[in-house]
Parts: structure tokens; C-alpha cells; sequence
């Protein structure tokens, strides 16, 4: 539990720690279905702290493990994470192409609050391949669900921010447009449902201070948007 409230508060060591022991003590008592939850959560640590190549080998691992045991959310976890590593690295289309895959088998387990956190990763990886309509149904469904739900969980994190930088990204071409009201209220929406998640989870904090700021600055208010 301190690994989860210590990513939850952005420490990120004492998170990757405690996530850690708790690994190491699934693994000697040979409980894979703990392996699994342990190694995504510790993708997400290490995704959060800029540690790239040990996101992504976490990720493989969640995916083989979830694979090994039939278990589709750890699979889910482990594709999305894997994607979201490729989405940070520039490689859009494998992004893409991997977090497509994650919301396929998240589509098929029934999960309406792990399918918003992916639809939002999964908008972002769409935006980057230019594939706007697509991107804009994907962060519409995400923030119609997190408008509705509770932020439970720090991990949950790069949904909300996805969802978040593809309303953004999508607010800035709709400048000057006959829908751009529309597309700035949806805007507001999102940062408002990223408000809520970082009140609970600090974590969420400086994505919310970005994302304002550059709204803020687009609205041509540059002092407040620094």
C-alpha cells in the first residue's frame, strides 16, 4: 500500500521500493496474478519518473505474465504502458498500433473505468498519426466517463493527461472556426476532470499547472499562463 500512496504523492524512489519488495515477495511465494499487478504499477512509476527503458521492460514482463495466466489486464496494462514508452520516444505508429491493441482487450473485459484511462492514452497515440477524428472520439468517450467517476487510482494518471493533451491539441486547430466554442468548453471539461484527479493524487499536479498555463496563454493571458 505505501508503494500506491507513494506514487500517488510523485515520490517516485519510495514508490519503486516498496512496489519492489512486494514484487520480490510475489515471486517467492509463486503468485503470479501479484507479479503481474506488481510489474504494471511499477511501469507506471517509472513512466512517471522518466525512466523510459525500465518502463518498458516492466511492461513486457506485466504483457508475458498476463499472457502466461490468461489474465487480460495485465495484459491490457502491459500494452498500454509499452505504448505509451513508444508514444515518449516519438515512435507514433507502434504507439499506436500498441495502444489500439490494449483497448481492443480492455473492450472485451467489461471495465469501464481501466477503458477511460486507455481511451485517453489511446487519443494521444491517434492525434500524433493525425488521425483527428479518431482522437476526438476517443477523449470524448474518456472524458464522458471521467466526468462520471471518481479518480481512484495514481496509475490512472496518463489517461487523464492524455485526454487532456488531445483536447488541447484539438482546441488549438479549432481556432477561429464555427465549432471552436464547443471545442474550448470540452476543454475546460477536461481540465476540469484533470483538477479532480490531481486534488486527490499531487502526482497529477504539474500536468495541471501545464495544461492551464497553456491554455491560459492561448486565451492570450501570457503572465497567468506562465
Amino acid at each position: 500500500m505505501s508503494g500506491f500512496l507513494s506514487l500517488g504523492d510523485a515520490h517516485f524512489d519510495a514508490s519503486s521500493e516498496s512496489i519492489g519488495r512486494w514484487l520480490k515477495a510475489a515471486e517467492r511465494s509463486g503468485d503470479q496474478a501479484r507479479q503481474g499487478v506488481a510489474v504494471g504499477t511499477l511501469a507506471a512509476v517509472y513512466l512517471a519518473a522518466g525512466r523510459l527503458q525500465d518502463a518498458d521492460t516492466a511492461a513486457e514482463r506485466c504483457q508475458s505474465v498476463g499472457v502466461r495466466i490468461g489474465n487480460r489486464q495485465h495484459q491490457t496494462s502491459g500494452l498500454a504502458f509499452r505504448g505509451l514508452v513508444a508514444l515518449r520516444r516519438g515512435q507514433f505508429v507502434l504507439a499506436d498500433d500498441l495502444l489500439s491493441q490494449a483497448l481492443s482487450h480492455i473492450e472485451k473485459t467489461g471495465s469501464g473505468s481501466y477503458r477511460m484511462v486507455v481511451e485517453g492514452m489511446c487519443s494521444v497515440a491517434a492525434l500524433r498519426v493525425s488521425a483527428y477524428d479518431r482522437a476526438t472520439q476517443l477523449a470524448e468517450s474518456a472524458l464522458r466517463r471521467m466526468s462520471r467517476a471518481q479518480p481512484s487510482v495514481a496509475s490512472f494518471l496518463e489517461g487523464y493527461s492524455g485526454m487532456v493533451e488531445t483536447c488541447h491539441a484539438l482546441f488549438q486547430r479549432a481556432r477561429g472556426g464555427a465549432d471552436a466554442d464547443a471545442v474550448e468548453r470540452r476543454l475546460q471539461r477536461a481540465l476540469l476532470a484533470l483538477l479532480r484527479f490531481a486534488w486527490i493524487f499531487p502526482v497529477g499536479r504539474p500536468r495541471l499547472l501545464f495544461y492551464c498555463g497553456a491554455y491560459l496563454t492561448d486565451r492570450g493571458q501570457r503572465p497567468l499562463g506562465r
